[in-house]
């Protein structure tokens, strides 16, 4: 009801600590106002987390207070000069004993404009001090209290500006544990105590969520998830998490008195929504075809079902990241480093074509390793030999002798046996016809969890003798690159215990938790620098530095991500469910072994991968997936290989769409093609073609920051081939290349079918992505040929028939004719168009070698080897002895 009513009350404690303690800012002030608060009220999660902003507020408020006292007594000062300006000096007894009751301040000014003119001074002291009689005081206790006020404005002014700055080096996270009487209770959970913070304030915005739902304190909602987990059995059913995050929030509702309604919202209702939308809009395009005869509307339904169904998952999937927040998966920090019962190993399996290629890999492990150089944390190559007609190639020996040398090298140079070379050898492959590593990478990983599960049947002809005991293994491919403490974020995530792998004990299949855990894939800067092809279809490129949680629609709804071939997996399990695979038939095995292990996806942690520099390697790595799609087709029915299919519904959902996004360009160019052709006005058909190709895309704009994009432009700021422009280059380059990305697509699935419904032969026939980005030609005009050929023949019958139709396929055609020009000139490198003068040049060669003397000549010894922050030459006060992440990187 007082003068603070309506603020909220961590505010006005602000305002309290801030007022007592006269603008001094300190971390124990803060704890005891707090705790001592607190014993009667106790203060909310959201309440404390607010204090930082809180207490700079109140310190802007204390400085705001200063300055109107300052500003009062500047006002007076100006009162007491327009006084005596004014008064001539036989009035001035007049007018001092007319003036009311006088300002400190005021009187003090007087005396001090007057202190030179010893006559005037001495009337005007004489007057104030008669003057002073009817307040009660004299004129030198009034003039001392001016002095002591002004000093006390002075002190808490200082102590503010002091407090605001030092506000900003006072760490608020553990404040915020320390006084949070929620987290307190949390703590006698030794799981919570031993999480990242990332994770414990994902634990505490769960418990304010549920003290909102269930209408109790937050404090009541820790106390229940506490002993719940302490009379549960069970790792997980054991630790809190499980009953603010997981599948125990039923018994907190149970507790609470309050019902529990669960979404109901399925894979299989997912799957339904999507089939129906697409058959109603594919039926849109049977309607419009329907005066033409039941037959043309049956064949325009059929051909619009596909690239329809583009559009509506695209849609729907976006409305459904907007309707829940992103899933997110909780770490382990172990802030003593990787524990033994949690060892990892980081392999990095590969073909190892010959010595060169053996020592490039290796060097990339030694990188892996200066990133993450954590004890329990192991690194491996996983090697095979290129394809042979012959079991044993001129060669194997040295390649074998290079990754013996290299291995060797680096344990003894960080003086540990933590690295490792495995390489097998050939076996006769029926499938190919060539002496290969059995099944590839996934046969590499097979027999490695197969070796380090005690094994003996491996096919590993380089071996070492003492491999340690593993608990996960992080995969990676040769050009990923790991970034700093990833490994052991990526083992604290996977070892946390709501997210370790539960299988059924009846049909040994996953129940909960996950086997695999699947990080964002980041594009390089150095890959996406390379071409404008791989800055606009990559983006940006480069680590993000702050990465966090983002959308995605099967993680945050159905709790399953999809493996894309990098992560880390259990080795337990692993070893138990992907044995029984069958052989020959698995070209693109990253999906199948996501289901399989139940892969969950942290999209708050990134490994990063490099982007293809040109076409002719994107769409040669693209056939090589949609290959691997099309193997998968047995995996969509109830029974595999004589056995009941173990994959979940909605695994299978995303084998098949993939096989639906790969046949979009396919059917986007029959639909045109049969509706430039048929009777009717072709115009209908040229839109609905052009609303296939455009709004999917048109949907990623959605979300775009175009508040941040347009203000940059009114700057002036220039950006690179991002947002807007980025977008309009995709879209025109997707028109451009639709007849070729439909004959590749076209080419992958008929040659797959073939292949595994016919032939039987070259079911495993794979190209590294370093190899065909090494064998991708620029004869553009020779792979574009087939696909321009089939769109330039169908010009004649439209001539013949629906010459009309020309208006609309003319201006197409010649975009498509162009393609193969305009793929050769956006997957060129670029270079720098702009060339320097040489007085330019030689002022930057200058500044460039004093940048360098400076850091050979003042790092040394003295500075303990570190490069000093700066040294000032003029005046000539000499090295500062601290430094800096910028100096050090340098």
């Amino acid at each position: 009801n007082g003068y603070l009513k309506g603020i909220p009350r961590i505010f006005a404690i602000a305002l309290e600590i801030i007022s007592h303690t006269d603008g001094i800012l300190s971390e124990q002030a803060l704890h005891k106002f707090i705790e001592a608060y607190q014993e009667s009220a106790p203060l909310a999660i959201g309440e404390i987390w607010s204090l930082s902003l809180m207490v700079r507020v109140a310190l802007i408020e204390k400085i705001r207070h200063v300055c109107v006292l300052l500003e009062t007594t500047h006002k007076q000062w100006r009162q007491a000069e327009f006084f005596l300006d004014r008064t001539k000096p036989e009035k001035l007894k007049e007018k001092i004993y007319a003036l009311g009751k006088l300002h400190p301040a005021f009187a003090e000014h007087l005396l001090e404009v007057i202190r030179h003119n010893e006559l005037a001074g001495k009337q005007v002291r004489d007057l104030l001090a008669e003057k002073l009689l009817e307040q009660d005081t004299t004129l030198e206790k009034l003039v001392h209290s001016e002095h002591q006020a002004k000093a006390a404005q002075s002190t808490s002014m200082g102590n503010a500006v002091s407090s605001l700055k030092g506000a900003s080096t006072l760490d608020w996270n553990r404040i915020f544990e320390q006084l949070s009487l929620a987290d307190h209770i949390l703590q006698a959970d030794a799981v919570y105590g031993e999480m990242d913070f990332s994770s414990r304030n994902h634990y505490r915005l769960r418990v304010q969520v549920l003290a909102k739902k269930l209408g109790i304190s937050e404090t009541r909602v820790a106390k229940m998830a506490i002993e719940s987990a302490q009379a549960a059995a069970g790792d997980c059913q054991r630790h809190c998490g499980y009953y603010l995050l997981d599948q125990g929030r039923q018994v907190l509702y149970e507790k609470a008195g309050v019902r529990y309604g669960k979404s109901s919202f399925s894979s299989s209702d997912y799957i339904l929504i999507l089939a129906g939308l697409s058959l109603a809009l594919a039926a849109v395009a049977g309607v419009a075809a329907y005066p033409l005869g039941t037959g043309w509307a049956l064949i325009f339904a059929l051909l619009f079902l596909i690239p329809g169904s583009e559009t509506i998952v695209n849609l729907f999937n976006r409305v459904l990241v907007h309707l829940r927040k992103p899933a997110f998966l909780p770490k382990l920090e172990y802030r003593g480093g990787i524990p033994p019962e949690a060892a990892a190993l980081v392999v990095i399996p590969a073909l190892l074509p010959d010595c060169r290629r053996t020592r490039e890999l290796i060097d990339h492990l030694e990188v892996h390793y200066l990133a993450n150089p954590e004890k329990n944390l192991y690194f491996a190559l996983l090697g095979d030999f290129k394809d042979s007609l012959t079991q044993e190639d001129a060669g194997d020996e040295e390649i074998i002798q290079a990754a013996r040398d290299g291995i060797q090298a680096l344990n003894e140079r960080y003086q540990a046996t933590r690295f490792f070379a495995l390489v097998r050898k050939r076996q006769y492959s029926q499938t190919q016809g060539k002496w290969m590593g059995w099944e590839r990478k996934r046969g590499a990983l097979i027999e490695l969890n197969a070796l380090l599960s005690g094994s003996d049947g491996t096919s590993f002809m380089l071996l070492p003798a003492n491999l340690p005991a593993l608990r996960y293994i992080l995969t990676l491919d040769a050009d990923t690159r790991l970034p700093i403490d990833m490994a052991k974020k990526l083992v604290g995530t996977i070892s946390h215990p709501l997210n370790q792998l539960e299988l059924d004990a009846d049909n040994n299949r996953p129940e909960r938790g996950y086997g695999l855990i699947q990080p964002r894939i980041g594009m390089s800067a150095e890959s996406v620098s390379k071409s404008k092809f791989a800055r606009v279809m990559a983006g940006p490129g480069g680590t993000d530095t702050y990465a966090s949680a983002i959308s995605d629609v099967y993680q945050d709804w159905f709790g399953q991500g999809i493996f894309t071939g990098k992560g880390i997996y259990d080795l337990g399990a692993a070893h138990s469910l992907l044995g029984s695979v069958p052989e020959n038939s698995i070209l693109s095995h990253d999906l199948l072994e996501g289901g399989l292990l139940h892969a969950g996806l942290a999209t708050d942690l990134e490994l990063v991968d490099d982007f293809p520099a040109r076409y002719s390697s994107y769409v040669a790595r693209g056939h090589r997936w949609t290959r691997g799609d099309w193997q998968l087709l047995p995996w969509l029915g109830d029974r595999v290989a004589g056995r009941k299919n173990p994959l979940a519904l909605i695994t299978r959902w995303q084998i098949f769409d993939n096989l639906r996004r790969s046949l979009v360009p396919v059917f986007l160019m029959l639909f045109l093609a049969i509706g430039l052709l048929a009777p009717g006005s072709p115009w209908i058909w040229a839109g609905m073609f052009w609303g296939a190709l455009m709004l999917p895309a048109l949907f990623a704009l959605l979300d775009f920051n175009w508040r941040g994009y347009l203000f940059n432009r009114a700057s002036g700021i220039k950006s690179q081939l991002s947002g807007p422009r980025a977008w309009l280059h995709r879209l025109g380059w997707q028109l451009a290349f639709l007849p070729y990305q439909a004959w590749v697509n076209a080419d992958a699935a008929v040659r797959t079918l073939y292949r595994l419904f016919i032939s039987r032969k070259n079911l495993l026939e794979w190209t590294t992505a370093a190899e065909a980005e090494k064998k991708a030609g620029d004869n553009y005009q020779r792979q574009f040929q087939p696909a321009l050929l089939a769109a330039a023949a169908i010009v004649l019958p439209l001539a013949i028939l629906r010459p009309l139709s020309l208006v609309i396929y003319l201006p197409l055609l010649a975009l498509w004719l162009y393609s193969p020009v305009l793929a050769r000139r956006v997957s060129q490198r670029e270079e720098a168009g702009e060339k320097l003068q040489e007085e330019d040049r030689a002022l930057l060669r200058k500044l460039a070698r004093v940048t360098w003397h400076y850091y050979e000549d003042l790092t040394g010894e003295e500075t303990c080897y570190l490069p000093p922050d700066n040294c000032q030459a003029k005046p000539p006060t000499g090295i500062d002895y601290r430094t800096s992440p910028t100096n050090i990187g340098f």
